[in-house]
């Protein structure tokens, strides 16, 4: 009996500890159940912004041909010395073109019958200058009309022409500060234009150049 008792006794106590621990489970999990759940943030997505590396523009360079130097008076055929403008050699002798004949035969041949007639389809002009020395007054220098020569539009340097004789022949020695008047004829082609007188004494000078045209 008292075994029976005791086996009774063990089975209680036994269903008593299952109801309990099963009391005690059910607290814990509805404790869970019950605990504030942590939200999670929702996560923004910011691109992450690229950098381009900064250019620098270089201006292109703008070519400007050079400005061309302007050439003196009286130093090239393009740019002569204005008739009646006096220009200075390197030989210091000074030369002014007066005065342009065109057509000039009829002239040349009264002043000698036996001067040469102008070729065909050449006509005469007659030159009238001033020369003037601007060096040492005690030292002479020769002007001759084999220092000039004639130029014009078609690039054709005319020479004077051998045994023609003038009214007043460009053609002396002078001292320095003496001035002479005198003149060179020529056969150009007629009506060429743009006539250029071309004085070169040949003495390590540079030529000068002066227009026949008004």
């Amino acid at each position: 009996m008292n075994w029976f008792k005791r086996q009774n006794a063990l089975v209680k106590i036994t269903i008593v500890g299952v109801i309990a621990l099963t009391f005690l489970c059910v607290c814990i999990f509805g404790l869970i159940a019950l605990a504030p759940k942590e939200e999670k943030k929702a996560t923004t997505y910011i691109p992450t912004a690229t950098l381009v590396p900064e250019v620098t523009l270089i201006p292109t360079p703008t070519f400007e041909p050079p400005t061309p130097t302007p050439v003196p008076i009286g130093m090239s055929r393009i740019s002569p010395a204005p008739m009646g403008q006096a220009v200075v050699a390197d030989n210091q002798i000074e030369i002014t073109v007066l005065r342009v004949e065109r057509d000039a035969w009829p002239k040349i041949q009264q002043i000698n019958p036996f001067n040469p007639k102008p070729k065909e389809g050449m006509e005469y002009i007659i030159v009238t200058l001033r020369v003037r020395n601007l060096g040492d007054p005690t030292k002479t220098k020769r002007v001759s009309q084999l220092d000039f020569r004639v130029v014009g539009e078609k690039g054709v340097i005319y020479e004077p022409p051998f045994g023609l004789i003038l009214a007043k022949p460009l053609s002396a020695e002078i001292f320095g500060g003496g001035v002479l008047e005198g003149q060179l004829g020529f056969q150009v082609e007629q009506g060429e234009k743009n006539l250029v007188l071309i004085y070169d004494s040949g003495l390590d000078t540079t030529a000068r150049y002066l227009s026949l045209e008004q």
